[in-house]
């Protein structure tokens, strides 16, 4: 049964609102389902968006629906990740929201450990570990998560330095805050990534920051996900590098003496951009976008490599780039495959 507008709005409000978009992912839709279900926390609620989905995901939602009560399936014409997401943050009923990705999975303890992390400080952001899987290694990974998680304070300075040197995730998945700060803040509409353009707004907004330190959300590596697109443009090569200048000028705003880190998150970024050219099916078009990342690293190295919460592999990853690209282009795809899927 098709539970009614009626039933949510006399229905106490929940602590947690989590927020899932979904497009196109009938297959992977029960197994992330499946996870939230199965939290050990109890005080929260599940909003499934379905973003213009031409598969049989509408159905598998609205069969879920039926049978658990928390959760509400919102269908809309297709609008974009950005779109999906603040159509969720819309209809939240909760004091805090968590953003999962729709094929991803999460841990038992998901909710819970961020939940004990919060406890009552409305302003504390809760940022999770994330642990890259496999899709054929899902239910392996979901073992060796642990049952009960420890959390971890950081200074806001040295949250900000950690994202920057990619210590700590810029996605929006796998962390808790106060929705109030996602709608004051909405993902930005029209353009791609969104989580590089809207983590220093978020930061800005944070007075504390507590880190779960042992994985509790899974990252699943699909082959057939945007990420492993091929035939990409020029248009979202322009697009990644207007997000990355996006994001420092954000940080570089919150006044923290960090000049080393912000040239490392520089690089390391152009780096990505680079890899992306990779991908790109115009060669003339990907020789541009690429000539202008080699130049971007070529500026920021030296302060770069003075990073000190950057990894020696990270370090490793912009000195090969920077004085041997050829090799570099060689050894990352055989490093890649052997180590990007932990499970």
């Amino acid at each position: 049964m098709v539970k009614s507008a009626l039933h949510f709005e006399t229905a106490p409000k929940p602590t947690i609102s989590v927020v899932i978009p979904f497009y196109n992912l009938e297959a992977e839709a029960p197994r992330c389902l499946d996870s939230v279900l199965s939290q050990t926390y109890e005080d929260y609620e599940i909003i499934c968006v379905d973003d213009g989905s031409v598969d049989g995901t509408p159905a598998v939602l609205d069969a879920y629906a039926s049978d658990h009560a928390r959760i509400r399936v919102i269908h809309k014409e297709n609008g974009g990740l950005s779109d999906a997401r603040n159509c969720g943050v819309a209809a939240c009923r909760g004091t805090y929201v968590s953003f999962i990705d729709g094929d991803d999975v999460v841990s038992p303890c998901y909710l819970s450990s961020m939940a004990q992390a919060m406890e009552d400080a409305p302003d504390r952001l809760i940022i999770g570990t994330c642990l890259d899987v496999n899709e054929d290694c899902v239910a392996a990974a979901l073992e060796k998560m642990p049952g009960s998680t420890a959390a971890k304070d950081l200074s806001h300075e040295d949250a900000c330095k950690a994202i920057l040197a990619k210590r700590l995730p810029t996605c929006a998945p796998a962390k808790l805050f106060n929705l109030r700060y996602y709608k004051e803040h909405p993902f930005p509409l029209g353009v791609r990534y969104e989580e590089v353009r809207t983590i220093g707004k978020l930061m800005a907004c944070a007075k504390e920051v507590r880190v779960i330190e042992s994985p509790i959300y899974g990252y699943v590596i699909r082959e057939g996900s945007i990420v492993h697109a091929q035939n990409a443009t020029i248009e979202q090569g322009t697009e990644y590098v207007e997000a990355i200048q996006t994001a420092l000028d954000d940080f570089r705003r919150l006044g923290y003496n960090f000049e080393n880190d912000l040239a490392f998150f520089d690089s390391l970024m152009h780096v990505r951009v680079h890899d992306f050219t990779k991908r790109m099916a115009n060669e003339s078009e990907a020789r541009t976008i690429d000539e202008m990342a080699r130049a971007s690293v070529k500026a920021s190295y030296r302060k770069a490599v003075r990073c000190e919460r950057a990894s020696r592999a990270q370090k490793a990853r912009l000195a090969l780039f920077r004085y041997a690209p050829i090799l570099y282009d060689v050894a990352m795809p055989v490093y890649n495959r052997l180590f990007k899927g932990v499970l």
